[in-house]
């Protein structure tokens, strides 16, 4: 339907295909235990006093008969449940294959669909019964994405469009989320570079501060004029008698569709967004073996603490409680709540949106200071004045 119409449809149309039970019911034991137990049960039930009046009486060669007959229909039935669950196994494999085909399809569009997100989160939710060998081919499709939404966000900004700029927005940081998920799995083995998402991420960050509903939630992920083009999509290629038969069932769908609204939750905001695909670059899981190197996590504690300053609470505290995470497990960065002189190699470079060439500790945390004495809520306050003053040795006691 959705190839038909041209991509012409509401994103809640693919939103739906993620309740689908792909490989999870298999497990699941089938029917025929029931039927064993009933039959049980019915046996049990034959041989208590008083029922034996209730049953013909058989001869023995006749209960011999009857004997084999029922262990004749007991193995067709335990057959005809191994042909259901081979058939559902068949059936689901040939479901997951359309789906991917259909999340590929939209993301290899030459034009950006209001499809995107809801593809690249179904890509991201079945990621772990994604073909590895596709994951290279799926990876360069989403670096393409980046790229293609960052000029059409740079664009955006040059235009004064405010709301596709965080739809381009908005994709950029699910195709970086969707690519993280799918090395977190299966695709651990691979040895496929991320660096680029890494680094689109890292420059991601300032601009955010200039968005005023970075925590707003969307009503809808489909622009408002959707609707008519679905409808106009759906329309296209009929007839005059077409066209009434299509008018009255989207009038009956509307009708139901009014008396019983669907349940699909909205998308994340931006703010959920950047601190996921923040948490996932910086879990353990998704760098192997290794951990993020210093120098990476000194240049986003930075970056972050220099957003928060214009952040609102909600979202300042997210920064500063991913700071001190980081602080923890890189314990260099201690040296960078001090504002004492110290010798380094290079100027911090607050205009480089690379964590690796920004030389991130040529300068100091100086913002928490700011945070902790100037922030209008004290919550915000109290975060920062706990940074300030955190020492390894006795956060480990």
């Amino acid at each position: 339907m959705i190839k038909e119409r041209k991509f012409a449809v509401h994103p809640n149309v693919l939103s739906c295909l993620l309740h689908l039970r792909l490989r999870t019911e298999l497990g699941v034991r089938a029917s025929d235990t029931k039927v064993e137990k009933e039959t049980q049960d019915a046996r049990d039930q034959r041989r208590r006093k008083g029922k034996k009046t209730d049953q013909p009486y058989l001869s023995k060669k006749a209960r011999k008969v009857q004997k084999e007959k029922k262990e004749i229909e007991r193995e067709m039935r335990e057959a005809e449940a191994e042909i259901d669950k081979e058939d559902r196994a068949a059936t689901q494999t040939e479901t997951l294959k359309l789906l991917f085909a259909l999340y590929f399809r939209i993301l290899k569009n030459p034009r950006p669909s209001p499809l995107l997100p809801a593809a690249l989160t179904g890509i991201a939710k079945f990621a772990h019964l994604v073909n590895i060998d596709f994951f290279r081919d799926l990876m360069k499709v989403l670096k393409e994405l980046i790229s293609l939404e960052a000029e059409d966000a740079s664009d955006a900004e040059e235009a004064v469009e405010p709301a596709r700029n965080q739809r381009n927005t908005r994709h950029r940081l699910l195709c970086i989320v969707t690519a993280f998920d799918l090395l977190s799995g299966q695709g651990e083995a691979l040895n496929i570079d991320l660096s680029d998402f890494i680094t689109q991420l890292y420059g991601m960050i300032l601009p955010l501060t200039l968005v005023n509903d970075i925590e707003s939630v969307v009503a809808s992920s489909a622009p408002s004029n959707m609707t008519a083009q679905y409808t106009t999509g759906a329309h296209s290629t009929s007839n005059s008698s077409k066209d009434k038969k299509s008018h009255s069932s989207t009038t009956s769908i509307n009708s139901v569709s009014s008396s019983s609204p669907l349940t699909i939750p909205p998308p994340p905001s931006i703010s959920d967004l950047l601190f996921r695909a923040l948490h996932t670059v910086f879990s353990p899981r998704t760098g192997g073996s290794t951990a993020a190197p210093p120098w990476r996590s000194a240049a986003f504690s930075k970056r972050l603490l220099t957003a928060a300053l214009h952040w609102p609470p909600s979202s300042a505290l997210r920064a500063l409680d991913l700071v001190h995470d980081l602080i923890a497990k890189n314990p260099k960065l201690e040296a960078l709540l001090s504002t004492e002189d110290r010798i380094f190699d290079g100027i911090y470079r607050a205009d480089v949106d690379d964590p690796q060439l920004c030389h991130p500790y040529g300068t100091a945390f100086w913002e928490l200071q700011t945070l902790a004495t100037s922030h209008i809520d004290p919550s915000v306050r109290t975060a920062a004045e706990n940074l300030l003053n955190y020492n390894s040795t006795s956060a480990s006691h």
